[in-house]
């Protein structure tokens, strides 16, 4: 059984779709400076999931790709990807539910609401994963959640109804309601005005430090959204 995640290890990890690309990139110069340079992608290095860490990449470079590694959703890469000493090849898909439902917990670029449930439904099926809380535990952390981020007169509303700032909200929620060690935002405020950001951004920092838990940022560019200990490009 898996207990931690520890130092996600790369080890001249390459996506298989990224990789012509990659090697175009750096055949066209000698000189490193002269060209986008990657920090994961190829590379080998540690990255701590108990700190927090920012990765900067333009579009196409991989950012959700790097996030369906991290979850084993995607496999398609050469190179290896290790939690700790284990390589997560070798993990079998029930090690891979544990991981998604009480290690890893991620607020997706494309979110990820189901369309047809309402905002509370949604809400619910993440609440279900922490067997630490009874229902109406879950159910008045969801309304105390909500209220921060000023959804809780759109709980009972459709995913599909809400705008895209309401649905991103739903999802930052969604992700800080079950269990985690480490939480993966991919460009998770790009549908927030400042001040919606900031108390988003206060309330990730709230719940990561109860739950003891680590951040890992992706983003198109850098920011100062967190007090990021290390930054990486891919």
């Amino acid at each position: 059984m898996i207990t931690t995640i520890g130092q996600i290890q790369f080890d001249k990890v390459i996506p298989k779709p990224l990789k012509e690309r990659l090697s175009l990139e750096r055949s066209r110069s000698n000189d490193q400076k002269k060209h986008e340079t990657t920090s994961i992608w190829g590379q080998q290095l540690s990255i701590d999931s108990k700190a927090t860490s920012l990765i900067v990449a333009s579009s196409g470079r991989g950012k959700s790709t790097l996030v369906s590694y991290l979850l084993g959703q995607r496999k398609d890469y050469t190179g290896t990807l290790q939690f700790g000493p284990n390589n997560t090849r070798a993990y079998k898909e029930p090690e891979w539910t544990f991981i998604r439902s009480q290690k890893i917990s991620v607020v997706y670029q494309d979110l990820k609401l189901f369309a047809h449930l309402s905002l509370k439904e949604n809400l619910l099926i993440k609440a279900r994963l922490d067997q630490s809380t009874n229902p109406r535990d879950r159910d008045d952390r969801i309304h105390q959640l909500a209220e921060v981020l000023e959804l809780d007169k759109l709980l009972g509303k459709q995913a599909r109804f809400l705008s895209r700032g309401e649905q991103q909200r739903g999802a930052i929620i969604r992700a800080l309601l079950q269990p985690f060690e480490l939480l993966v935002l991919d460009e998770a405020f790009g549908h927030l005005d400042p001040e919606l950001t900031k108390i988003a951004i206060d309330l990730i920092k709230s719940e990561c430090m109860r739950q003891a838990a680590g951040l890992i940022a992706l983003d198109l560019s850098q920011d100062q959204n967190f007090d990021y200990k290390e930054t990486y490009t891919l």
